[in-house]
């Protein structure tokens, strides 16, 4: 068969792939982590935006692939399984061990964000590189310690959109399936 005897499957491949890169979008822009309303989600929103799908029709196979796109690619994996920690595991692939996040890019995180720092009583404090410096070094130990829990945005995004395309891709199937028996085999299936 080729792609032009897949067309209803692939036109159908196409949405479900489009709704499953909404939907980890979402995912990526409404977690609630504790007091944090948009948890993992910085002022550039880079992951989200890179959020893309892909088909590939080779031969008899057909191939949905959903993920991130340029820089996020090398991150994303991370966020979305999560990184233990030396003293809480998350059930991830990936630990800290001996090196925590480089406060680099802590740092720039704190301003992309931005965090304002507060005092022991909650209070702001004035923001010296200093300071910021200090509490990046602390928000890294932390994430070496507590690690990142998993945030499963894409694999979320695919099952919403199993859900909603599941009869919709079986009719597609079963239409081309109908079209190949009348085009190659001369019969018309009664479904």
């Amino acid at each position: 068969m080729s792609e032009f005897e897949f067309f209803h499957l692939v036109e159908e491949l196409h949405k479900y792939g489009a709704d499953a890169r909404d939907a980890a979008r979402r995912n990526l822009g409404s977690k609630k982590r504790g007091r944090n309303n948009n948890w993992g989600v910085t002022k550039h929103r880079r992951l989200q935006k890179s959020m893309t799908y892909d088909i590939k029709v080779n031969g008899q196979e057909i191939t949905l692939g959903i993920g991130a796109s340029g820089k996020s690619k090398d991150y994303a994996p991370f966020v979305e399984r999560g990184v233990n920690g030396t003293l809480n595991q998350h059930g991830s692939p990936y630990s800290y061990t001996n090196k925590q996040p480089p406060v680099g890019s802590i740092l720039q995180w704190m301003k992309d964000k931005p965090v304002r720092l507060r005092n022991s009583k909650g209070e702001f404090i004035e923001q010296t590189p200093e300071r910021m410096k200090s509490r990046a070094f602390q928000i890294a130990r932390s994430i070496k310690r507590k690690g990142v829990p998993p945030l499963f945005f894409t694999r979320d995004g695919i099952e919403w959109a199993r859900k909603k395309h599941d009869a919709t891709i079986a009719r597609a199937a079963a239409m081309d399936v109908q079209v190949y028996m009348r085009n190659n085999l001369n019969m018309i299936p009664k479904l």
